[in-house]
């Protein structure tokens, strides 16, 4: 049975005491690799030639260097136009309706299970638009005005406790729950992997954003790739391109294309939420920790029959 939002708040909205957020002097400086598995879908499954072409792997720098050195200000996105191929078709394009805003509103979200999405917490909820959004319409591998797996409504959502009460930008994701129906529409579509990567493997790491910025339109999917510069305990930077819409997307590293790609971060931030102290200009993602895959984790269960 679907959630309402206010059930939503009262289900999901607060993570359960002890609350594993909480800092910690005994944490380590890194984290032990952890990860959820991903999954192909469908066996007849296949890539698309975008797949071969956009997406960047390891920590060298591809042959075209200019590419992936490219400045923050130049716009180095490239549109997907097969969509419905993997993985793109496992991203989705989320319209959201909030109850203090007639306005339309883009987000990005994924498949992370068969019954879970992931978005970014501002995107289920925020105080300046009213709160909770009424209504979220989910399209994945969304290409313009084709909609090659149909669209969904969902109004059942979770969020971090530190998201809900305080708006904090490294706890800023959500789940997105679906009903049966939802979920036999994705049924074939397949789901991401999520990567704890320690932050020596992350350090330069080559990884790739896709989603539905605004000011392409908000319909069509677009791709950057480029080197992760930056790490904070719950935060990774890069300087990827983005846009307004892209919130909520995947962050993802794939290093072996018979494999899952593995997210690492879930972007939310342009660059005006990079600490000054860091000295860069990046856009940027909470990071996949420990605390967060355990969250997923526990959102994935509630879904599951």
């Amino acid at each position: 049975m679907p959630f309402s939002s206010e059930e939503a708040a009262a289900a999901f909205a607060t993570v359960s005491s002890p609350d594993p957020f909480e800092e910690s002097l005994e944490i380590a400086e890194d984290f032990l690799a952890d990860s959820l598995s991903g999954s192909r879908g469908a066996p007849e499954a296949s890539r698309g030639l975008s797949a071969e072409r956009v997406v960047v792997r390891g920590h060298d720098a591809p042959e075209d260097e200019e590419f992936l050195e490219t400045i923050i200000g130049g716009d180095d996105r490239q549109r997907i136009r097969d969509t419905e191929t993997y993985p793109w078709r496992m991203i989705c394009q989320v319209e959201i309706t909030w109850p203090s805003d007639s306005r339309g509103f883009v987000g990005t979200a994924w498949l992370v299970a068969p019954r879970t999405l992931v978005t970014a917490g501002h995107c289920v909820y925020d105080p300046q638009y009213g709160g909770w959004a009424t209504e979220l319409k989910i399209t994945p591998g969304r290409d313009g005005s084709e909609r090659p797996f149909s669209s969904f409504v969902s109004a059942a959502y979770s969020t971090t406790n530190h998201w809900f009460h305080n708006q904090s930008e490294d706890h800023d994701f959500a789940a997105i729950h679906l009903d049966e129906d939802a979920a036999a529409q994705v049924a074939e579509l397949g789901h991401f992997s999520v990567a704890v990567l320690p932050g020596r493997e992350l350090t330069g790491l080559n990884v790739n954003l896709s989603g539905y910025p605004v000011d392409k339109g908000g319909r069509q999917m677009w791709h950057d790739a480029k080197r992760i510069t930056g790490l904070t305990k719950k935060r990774v930077f890069y300087d990827m391109d983005s846009f307004g819409g892209q919130s909520g997307a995947p962050v993802f590293a794939w290093e072996n294309p018979d494999d899952a790609p593995q997210v690492i971060g879930i972007h939310a931030y342009g660059t005006g939420a990079t600490p000054r102290h860091m000295d860069i200009t990046a856009n940027s993602a909470p990071r996949i920790t420990p605390d967060v895959l355990a969250v997923l984790r526990e959102w994935i269960a509630k879904d599951t029959p």
